[in-house]
């Protein structure tokens, strides 16, 4: 994640013309090319590439089948087995692959499946995983 303070561009489950009609699956932070973004959690970065309309891309495994999805980013800093800790930079802000501008789209995901990463990232307990919603187990296969 981007360093605070930032402005959420786009929520998770949002319609919208952007991406293929299907709603939005993960949250966009706004912000500028360049800017550091970090691990949300720990785990093992198990891609890091080029990934269609997501542009430059890393997840990383968090174990139990939850991974983290960072999205349009400009550079990466991290390699495939690389172990990494809550708040180590992974990678810089872009706007690679789809995009309008520069931001992060950021993914928590539940075996493949994309779920909602608020609840993970700013909840009571952090760091729990909610089902994915019916939608998205309709277009992901649950």
């Amino acid at each position: 994640m981007p360093t605070s303070p930032v402005r959420l561009a786009a929520k998770f489950g949002e319609d919208g013309p952007y991406w293929g009609g299907t709603p939005h699956s993960g949250l966009d932070f706004d912000g500028d090319t360049g800017d550091a973004v970090f691990a949300v959690a720990n785990g093992r970065v198990k891609e890091v590439g080029m990934r269609g309309s997501f542009g430059r891309t890393i997840t990383i495994s968090h174990g139990d089948g939850v991974a983290s999805m960072y999205s349009h980013l400009s550079a990466t800093e991290v390699n495939v087995g690389d172990q990494v800790f809550a708040g180590d930079r992974i990678a810089r802000m872009g706007a690679t692959g789809n995009v309008s501008g520069s931001h992060l789209h950021l993914e928590i995901q539940l075996r493949g499946v994309p779920t909602d990463p608020y609840g993970f990232l700013f909840a009571a307990n952090p760091g729990r995983v909610s089902d994915p919603p019916a939608w998205a187990c309709r277009i992901y296969s649950c």
